[in-house]
């Protein structure tokens, strides 16, 4: 019956964010840092990351980390899709790259923590 149907999708949905709910507050006492994390998709100013350890995927805004990397998104094309150029304008947790090229599925460092605003959830933080 279609009832029975809604009120599955509304329970299956409501246990996912919920367990992304407790993953934030753990979060939020433990952040975890240097994580894998893949590049999913890719907009003008930020980009999902999956990060396969915690089994989450969120964006990471390219604007929260102005203070130490320079962006600029690159023309779409066929063959290599939507790209970001990163340049490391500052030091930044001892990182040693000068440049990296953000295209679908590129691995990347990232910390996971606890969004401090609302709503509760993951934040991650380019490394």
């Amino acid at each position: 019956c279609e009832r029975c149907n809604d009120k599955k999708e509304g329970s299956r949905k409501a246990q996912e964010r919920s367990d992304i709910v407790f993953l934030a507050l753990y979060l939020r006492r433990n952040p975890m840092k240097s994580k894998l994390g893949v590049v999913v998709s890719i907009g003008q100013k930020t980009f999902t990351v999956f990060v396969p350890s915690l089994g989450v995927s969120t964006l990471v805004f390219l604007d929260e980390h102005k203070s130490w990397i320079k962006s600029q998104p690159l023309e779409e094309n066929a063959v290599m899709g939507r790209r970001i150029k990163l340049e490391r304008i500052a030091s930044h947790n001892g990182e040693r790259w000068t440049e990296l090229m953000i295209k679908s599925f590129t691995k990347i460092r990232v910390t996971c923590k606890c969004q401090e605003k609302p709503p509760i959830g993951v934040k991650l933080e380019f490394e």
